[in-house]
């Protein structure tokens, strides 16, 4: 009889312990690029084009702790000289148009001084590259768009840790980067379009408030072709959810993630009122 039940105890353990097993996930295996997977070398111009057609390889990529060191200042470079083509872009534009525009302090907006940004004429078309203008502007969004990543970084870093995922600060910044860049290569799409209208106004000569329109349209695209960058931003770090612990019930992993998935966007909203304050004090203190 004890032999009975002491075999009976056993069975019950056994079967406690299956069930408990079957909502433990084991530790995952973090999918880690094979050296065959990715190129041999990468370089400024293939960086790019994997930017703008291969965003599954670009992940794999990044997330190569021996190639971080080199892909930071490619990706770093990329961001800079497409946001410096897209300023020296504006300016020849804003120049054509006849009205250069000047900045008011947000402070004198605030309190009833004035529109944000002020349309005086231009006698010339290289009138804003002679007062200062144009340069200004140039240098406001190369800078002040790289800038405020560079803010919000740590802020990053703190989320990625809140949430539990396994990332060092490189990780953060090679993440911000690259949306930073796929951002910029997104803006380099726009450009064109953008181009055609800010012309076509011209040519047609079109009213002096349509010109002022098209204007505000050029300053507002960097910021709308931030959207691409947040997007890869956003699935950067769900890729990231691999590292999470594996000694970790399925519920719990699921919420950990969809946590991480609103930290991410938390941030990227604190960087959308960063980003166009920082470019408008870069451009206030730079301007004639």
């Amino acid at each position: 009889m004890n032999t009975l039940d002491s075999l009976k105890q056993t069975l019950e353990r056994t079967r406690a312990d299956t069930i408990d097993d079957a909502w433990i996930v084991d530790e995952p295996q973090v999918m880690a690029p094979s050296i065959e997977e990715l190129p041999a070398s990468t370089g400024v111009l293939p960086l790019t084009e994997m930017i703008l057609k291969n965003h599954a390889l670009l992940e794999r990529l990044i997330r190569s702790t021996s190639r971080q060191a080199t892909l930071i200042p490619q990706l770093l470079l990329i961001s800079f000289l497409s946001f410096l083509l897209y300023g020296v872009t504006m300016g020849v534009l804003i120049g054509v148009s006849g009205w250069t525009p000047h900045l008011h302090s947000p402070r004198e907006v605030l309190t009833g001084g004035g529109p944000l940004i002020e349309f005086r004429t231009a006698d010339h078309p290289l009138a804003p590259w002679r007062d200062g203008t144009a340069p200004s502007l140039i240098v406001a969004y190369a800078l002040g768009l790289i800038a405020a990543t560079g803010i919000c970084l740590p802020s990053l870093y703190f989320y990625g840790l809140l949430s539990g995922i396994k990332l060092t600060m490189r990780d953060v910044v090679i993440h911000s980067l690259k949306s930073k860049a796929t951002a910029a290569m997104a803006l380099l799409g726009i450009l064109p379009i953008y181009f055609v209208i800010c012309l076509t106004a011209v040519v047609f000569n079109l009213s002096e408030e349509a010109i002022r329109a098209v204007q505000w349209l050029g300053f507002a695209f960097p910021f709308l072709g931030g959207l691409w960058g947040t997007q890869s931003l956003y699935r950067g770090f769900q890729g990231l959810a691999d590292t999470l612990p594996g000694r970790m019930n399925m519920e719990a992993r699921y919420n950990r993630s969809c946590f991480l998935d609103r930290l991410v966007l938390a941030w990227s909203a604190c960087y959308s009122v960063i980003s166009p304050i920082m470019v408008f004090t870069i451009w206030e203190q730079l301007q004639p």
